[in-house]
């Protein structure tokens, strides 16, 4: 835990939460967009009409933020960003450690789902690569681990657990339901726009250097 607080006192928890809220609500800004323009619309979703609901969503959740913490959080904050790991550094380390991440993330809501289309892996693996990419972003910027915690938390709890497309994988508590693929193509782009602004806002990694000992553990 020292090495956590140690972190805390090293980065801006602030500053990397205003980024975290403002790249999630970048990225999920086609849902009212697309109902505003009436190319999808919104409606409860499978597990809303289940017994017990709300217990089942903050079950759900602590669970989530449990497996978040110490699955995802911990290893990386502790195995990846400690002494022995100087040699990757910046943009070489955020792509490492977003596969590492990616890949487990990944394979667990395709355990979880009923994937079949090819549409259901492309939207999948987009609204789980965004999260995962912008907070180890951050992460290598700000050394948050509590802003990334509940940064992975909210990306990838979200789709696969709170709200989904109707015909997708996953039994959410909300459905939007696109009538084409404006919808879709709404929610790449923003996607996009949301991985260019972390990318901006954090551009002082790309300029880091490639030997530059960034400990955690002394």
């Amino acid at each position: 835990m020292e090495n956590f607080e140690t972190l805390e006192n090293q980065g801006s928890n602030w500053n990397a939460a205003g980024l975290t809220a403002a790249i999630t609500a970048l990225t999920w800004l086609f849902l009212p967009l697309a109902k505003w323009t009436g190319v999808a619309s919104l409606s409860l979703g499978e597990r809303a009409f289940t017994p017990h609901a709300g217990v089942e969503l903050a079950a759900l959740a602590a669970m989530s933020l449990f497996a978040t913490f110490f699955l995802l959080v911990f290893p990386t904050v502790h195995w990846l960003y400690s002494e022995g790991t100087e040699k990757l550094q910046g943009p070489a380390r955020v792509i490492a450690v977003t596969t590492l991440l990616f890949l487990p993330v990944m394979s667990f809501a395709y355990y979880l789902g009923h994937f079949r289309e090819a549409i259901d892996y492309v939207e999948t693996a987009l609204f789980l690569f965004v999260p995962i990419f912008t907070q180890v972003l951050l992460f290598e910027k700000e050394r948050s681990p509590l802003v990334l915690a509940l940064g992975l938390f909210v990306g990838i709890f979200t789709p696969v657990f709170v709200v989904n497309d109707l015909m997708g994988p996953f039994k959410t508590f909300y459905n939007y339901a696109p009538i084409d693929m404006t919808a879709y193509y709404m929610h790449r782009g923003l996607s996009v726009v949301a991985v260019a602004y972390a990318c901006v806002r954090c551009s002082a990694v790309f300029r880091m250097p490639s030997r530059v000992p960034l400990y955690v553990n002394d």
